[in-house]
This record gives structure tokens, C-alpha cells and sequence, in this order.
């Protein structure tokens, strides 16, 4: 019964080394451990079985489709058609016994891959595709105009150039005299401007102003300024 305290009153049992509820931890050490054969080889749980072909393989190899080679071509109705009509079959059931006795599979072939076509630099090193940019000619010229600086691009002269002509028109616009389009009026319009100018900017002074009659005969005690 080595591992266990000394000396212990009491039974003695085979048990305690594997019963993790009397199982008594040494002063200083873990507790011991309680499984009846420990094994290194020996798996807890479900064992993670590595797949053969990982992450990495599936991501960075790229495999191209294998044909199968017990694969057989498919039935050419078309040609099989074609034949049936020749011959005057034109039933499901003359159909039917034709295409078995005159079977015929769509044709195959492997294929064939074609060279790529040449080019004008595999044979003249100095060949140059497109415009070069040290000669621009006459006609590109008069369209494009001077070719653009690399420098002006960097240094984004072209915007300041677009801000300043902003500016330089927008301060031309302020010195010209603003002229104010009018709007145009119906005759209904007109009509109602008409009478609310006369009825309550000009109001119209013939007659005495409305007055309550109790209150006619009461001298007023503010001046209202008016003639």
C-alpha cells in the first residue's frame, strides 16, 4: 500500500488508489492520480483523427478534373433522329426498335492544345506596342494637346490652376451688375396684390372710423395721431 499515509488505523484497501473520493493528496505534492491502469498511449474522450489532406493542401494545391476514363459518350438522338426519318420511322414504336438495333453515341475527342498565335516582339526585340511616349504625333497632338507634366501631377499644380480660375470667376460674377428677373403675374394674381394693397396698406379714409355708440359721446385720452 505504498503512497498512502503511515500509519493508518483502519481497513486497508485495494480501492483507495483508485477512488478519487479517498484518494489523499501528499503534504507538498498533487494529488495522485486515481485511474486503475494510466497508460500514455491510452485516450480520454473522442481521439481527433487527423485527415490526410489538411487546410493547407486543399487552399494552396490546385488539382484539375480528372476525367473518368470507364465513362462512355452519350446517345446521339439527333443522328439516330436524322437515320428513323430516312427510313420512313416516324412512330414511338418504330422509334424505339431503331435505336436499338442502330445505336449511336455523340463522337469524342481529346483535346488539342493550340499554339499560341505570334506576336511582332518575339521576332523584333525593339518592337514598341502603342504610342511611345518620347514622340507624339501630329494628330494625337491636336487632340490631346501638350502632354501632361509628372511633376505638375505630383505636386498638384493642375488643382491650384482649377481653384484660381474658380476664384477669378467667381470675383468677375461679383463685379458685374446683378439684374433681378421678374416674375410673371397671372390676372388673378394681380387681383388679389390689387385688393390687399388697397384694403389694409392704403386703407381708404372717407367716413367717421367705427366707433361703438356708447362710446361716441367720451372725449378720447390718447392722441392716435391721426387727421
Amino acid at each position: 500500500m505504498a503512497g498512502l499515509e503511515e500509519p493508518r488505523m483502519g481497513t486497508m484497501r485495494s480501492s483507495m488508489k483508485t477512488n478519487v473520493l479517498l484518494a489523499k493528496s501528499e503534504l507538498g505534492k498533487p494529488k495522485p492520480s486515481t485511474f486503475a491502469d494510466p497508460n500514455d498511449k491510452r485516450i480520454f474522450g473522442a481521439p481527433n483523427i487527423r485527415d490526410p489532406e489538411g487546410a493547407r493542401d486543399v487552399t494552396m494545391v490546385w488539382k484539375e478534373h480528372a476525367p473518368n476514363p470507364d465513362d462512355k459518350p452519350g446517345p446521339d438522338f439527333r443522328k439516330m433522329n436524322r437515320k428513323a426519318a430516312t427510313m420512313g420511322l416516324t412512330s414511338a414504336t418504330d422509334q424505339h426498335g431503331h435505336r436499338a438495333m442502330n445505336y449511336e453515341t455523340i463522337k469524342t475527342g481529346h483535346a488539342v492544345k493550340a499554339k499560341a498565335p505570334k506576336v511582332p516582339s518575339d521576332t523584333n526585340v525593339e518592337h514598341t506596342y502603342g504610342i511611345p511616349s518620347t514622340h507624339v504625333p501630329l494628330e494625337v497632338y491636336r487632340v490631346t494637346g501638350d502632354p501632361a507634366n509628372v511633376r505638375n501631377l505630383i505636386q498638384n499644380s493642375y488643382a491650384n490652376d482649377w481653384i484660381n480660375a474658380n476664384m477669378e470667376k467667381e470675383a468677375a460674377a461679383r463685379g458685374s451688375p446683378k439684374t433681378k428677373g421678374g416674375i410673371c403675374l397671372t390676372r388673378a394674381a394681380e387681383g388679389h396684390a390689387f385688393g390687399a394693397h388697397t384694403k389694409y396698406i392704403v386703407p381708404s379714409d372717407d367716413g367717421e372710423p367705427f366707433k361703438m355708440t356708447k362710446f361716441k359721446g367720451v372725449p378720447s385720452k390718447v392722441s392716435t395721431r391721426r387727421t
